[in-house]
């Protein structure tokens, strides 16, 4: 969760709280332009929400090539989503059954109000409750360290998904899955 004041003062939305929405608002503020916060923040907008997005870098789409990020962009906008790039989300406050939400856009002020706040930030791997470290597997800021069969620093040990320090998304923890699957009965990739 991004450390914007007010935030936790707010009811914000995650990406499974959204889904719960039973209704459409009518304006919604995405905080995080990473594959979550595009995918979510298009949904909305395609079902009548007038979204803002917001990426703290000078991009969208951080992992991806910076053409196809800004051909990203483009066509986000071109639906009618407006994407703000080197913007920090400095507070939130609900007022009048709304949330004002204070930015700084590339270094000018400016409030957007909406109904909704996503916070699609990023995630970052709950470890703590494994006692990893007494068994000894590397661990970083991003997750468990992991070889390109997802073998950790430990044998016999390998680590897959969310845990480990690669993209957060379904696909790529199949992928990790199925590889790592096939290294521990040494059938290959």
């Amino acid at each position: 969760v991004p450390p914007v004041a007010g935030l936790e003062e707010i009811e914000w939305l995650d990406n499974e709280r959204a889904l719960a929405l039973t209704e459409v608002p009518e304006a919604m503020l995405v905080i995080g332009a990473g594959a979550v916060g595009l995918e979510f923040g298009q949904m909305f907008s395609r079902f009548g929400a007038q979204v803002t997005i917001v990426s703290s870098g000078p991009a969208i789409a951080g992992r991806a090539d910076a053409e196809a990020a800004a051909s990203l962009a483009d066509a986000l906008r071109a639906e009618g989503l407006e994407v703000l790039t080197s913007t920090i989300v400095r507070s939130v406050a609900r007022r009048d059954g709304r949330i004002v939400a204070e930015l700084d856009v590339d270094g000018e002020s400016r409030t957007v109000v909406v109904d909704e706040v996503l916070v699609a930030s990023g995630r970052r791997p709950n470890l703590e409750e494994f006692g990893l470290e007494e068994v000894g597997v590397e661990v970083s800021p991003q997750g468990i360290v992991v070889d390109a069969m997802q073998r950790t620093s430990v044998p016999g040990i390998w680590a897959v998904g969310d845990v480990v320090a690669s993209p957060q998304l379904t696909p790529v923890g199949a992928y990790e899955g199925q590889v790592a699957v096939s290294d521990m009965f040494g059938n290959g990739v």
